[in-house]
């Protein structure tokens, strides 16, 4: 990885733990979570980003009482009704302007946060903070993406001369694009794509061979 990258990675961790200081501890619960399975501090950030528009919006709308973000408690997304996350996205697209897949992107990191809420997360009871994961009623829109524009956006991670970050997109972030009939094929080969992928970037192979 040369220098600008190393930079640039500490820059995004460095602006990451500063937002998490604002955060809910159950955020930055889920953020040390997602570090131990190779999330970059871009990623993360981005999350916490999405998480915060989030937020905001809930107590704007006083959907919960209001209070400093840090103090909003997973009771408080616990009882969120499924009405509410598709208000939300009413809002980021009629009102904030969003294309789809803007929109899609934070309700993705949504709901990663809340399937590690009520399904990875660990009490002092060894119980997960909460069960009702409203999220899980929220389906994602895509747009149809021709396969020449899947390829270049793919083709732009691997050039950006970051093959870990590229791993982990398609580890990652490449399924959330696809459809139902895409994601069974997709899932079921991807621990083997993903170690071909490997082996090809480790030994050197460029894209062009």
């Amino acid at each position: 990885m040369d220098y600008s990258k190393q930079r640039q990675k500490s820059v995004h961790r460095k602006k990451l733990y500063e937002n998490l200081n604002e955060m809910p501890f159950y955020i930055e619960e889920f953020v040390e979570y997602k570090e131990l399975h190779d999330a970059s501090p871009s990623t993360l950030l981005n999350y916490v980003y999405d998480f915060r528009v989030f937020f905001n919006w809930l107590l704007s709308e006083q959907i919960i009482e209001f209070k400093p973000i840090k103090d909003i408690s997973f009771s408080d997304l616990e009882n969120l009704k499924k009405k509410d996350v598709e208000n939300f996205m009413r809002f980021l697209k009629l009102q904030q302007n969003m294309q789809n897949s803007s929109v899609n992107r934070k309700i993705s990191a949504l709901k990663s946060l809340f399937k590690y809420l009520t399904s990875l997360s660990e009490n002092e009871d060894g119980e997960c903070y909460f069960y009702r994961n409203v999220m899980a009623k929220i389906e994602i829109h895509k747009d149809k993406e021709t396969l020449n524009a899947r390829a270049k956006r793919m083709r732009s991670k691997i050039f950006h001369n970051d093959d870990q970050e590229f791993l982990n997109y398609v580890k990652y972030e490449h399924e959330k694009s696809l459809t139902k009939h895409q994601l069974f094929y997709f899932l079921r080969d991807k621990e083997r794509d993903v170690a071909i992928l490997s082996l090809f970037l480790g030994s050197g192979i460029r894209v062009s061979e």
